[in-house]
């Protein structure tokens, strides 16, 4: 199993089990889940000098797309999904959903601190 798909079901699973198997367990999971993500995708715009007028717009634009994409290839009533899930439930052992629910706070947390650390690439000049 990929560690992209392990990364999303470990998330999946520790906030459902955390908050309930409802709605705010999956919404605060994928939260937990693209906020690393969007975190790296801000880091990995920020130098570029030649989009400085529009890097705010290409940023949101690229994270939308990598929503959506991560939303197609995790649909819920595919057979490859449901296979995976399986895979998961089968396979998971505690020491590495630990370091991924790890990865995911301190990702979530850094969405948070790096608008601040980047102002200075993120604001026109």
């Amino acid at each position: 199993m990929n560690w992209y798909i392990y990364w999303y079901f470990t998330i999946k699973y520790f906030f459902w089990g955390l908050l309930g198997y409802g709605r705010a367990g999956n919404y605060i999971g994928g939260l937990f889940f693209y906020f690393p993500f969007i975190a790296l995708i801000m880091l990995l715009i920020a130098p570029f000098h030649f989009i400085n007028e529009n890097k705010i717009v290409v940023y949101i634009c690229v994270s939308l797309l990598f929503m959506f994409i991560n939303e197609i290839v995790f649909w819920e009533d595919t057979k490859r999904y449901r296979r995976w899930d399986n895979h998961y439930r089968n396979n998971s052992n505690n020491k590495k959903s630990w370091f991924f629910v790890a990865i995911s706070v301190i990702g979530t947390i850094s969405w948070f601190i790096l608008p601040f650390l980047l102002k200075d690439y993120y604001i026109h000049r």
